[in-house]
């Protein structure tokens, strides 16, 4: 009884051994507290600019009739809530690294299948969780949370390049507060490509559009990550 947990192309495929990617906190990272600070302020950042009408007043007056009618229907089988995630993702990289790769992975399937109940919102909310401790810490069982739903075929590049959108866009913001956020995102990005979870083409887009006076640097580091990964394998 009670809840068994609590509350990362073309390139071809990486390995999951434990070393494969450098698993473990980074902690030259920097950040900390004020990097948490800068995801939350992010992220109300992000939420009004969605929120923004973009559209002239009678647009969105269509829009509310229909949505009601099958929001509640895609939640009503989700047993978790946005605003448990974070702590849901923490408690599977413990458990991860407790258990090790099979049961982790088998974890984090449990975690998609019977949790989170096929709502679109609660999915992109864990990728966006895990990509951004993944850019936190440095650690890459948070890569791997995503990258395991991609291999298995839970998730497919689309969601996963929506559920990045805003770490992406906010790259240059939080590299202020963690200098290693760079080098973070380049093993973000290369785990994802390998696992097919974003294309090439839209990593360079997004970067060159959100990123674009560090645009060099960030691609090298995806590039240099991306060699890693193929020496590990």
């Amino acid at each position: 009884g009670g809840d068994r947990r609590g509350g990362g192309g073309g390139y071809g495929g990486g390995g999951h051994g434990k070393d494969s990617m450098g698993r473990g906190r980074d902690n030259s990272s920097g950040g900390g507290g004020r990097y948490s600070n800068f995801m939350q302020n992010r992220e109300k950042a992000a939420a009004e600019k969605r929120n923004q009408p973009s559209s002239p007043a009678p647009a969105p007056a269509t829009a509310p009739a229909r949505a009601p009618a099958s929001a509640p229907a895609a939640k009503s089988n989700a047993k978790i809530t946005k605003e448990k995630i974070p702590q849901r993702l923490k408690t599977l990289v413990a458990e991860w690294k407790e258990l090790g790769d099979e049961a982790g992975k088998k974890e984090v399937l449990l975690t998609y299948d019977e949790d989170l109940g096929g709502d679109d919102e609660l999915i992109a909310t864990l990728i966006d969780k895990a990509a951004g401790k993944a850019l936190e810490d440095g650690d890459a069982l948070y890569v791997e949370i995503i990258t395991t739903l991609v291999k298995e075929g839970r998730i497919a590049a689309p969601a996963v390049e929506a559920g990045i959108q805003d770490v992406v866009e906010f790259l240059m913001d939080v590299k202020v507060d963690v200098p290693l956020a760079y080098k973070h995102f380049g093993l973000l990005a290369a785990s994802l490509l390998r696992a097919g979870g974003v294309t090439q083409g839209w990593i360079e887009k997004s970067v060159a559009q959100h990123c674009a006076e560090d645009k060099g640097e960030i691609l090298e580091e995806i590039k240099s990550a991306i060699g890693k990964l193929a020496t590990r394998s």
